[in-house]
């Protein structure tokens, strides 16, 4: 958080670009994903995921071809 006051004035002139939308709360997001934790919920959580319903869908295909 920045709690202090600038040095100086920014003047109207000097300000380039404009804001076209915004996302609220998103920074909340992504300070979780930084974490350890959060890389565990969303990388390591849905490759496990993933290889189990690999892994179902290979099972299921083998028993069905009995």
């Amino acid at each position: 958080m920045n709690d202090q006051r600038d040095g100086y004035v920014v003047e109207e002139g000097d300000i380039v670009g404009t804001v076209w939308f915004s996302i609220p709360l998103v920074s909340y997001f992504l300070r979780f994903a930084g974490t350890d934790r959060g890389a565990l919920l969303l990388v390591v959580v849905p490759g496990i995921a993933l290889v189990v319903t690999e892994l179902w869908s290979v099972y299921r295909d083998a028993t069905t071809r009995e």
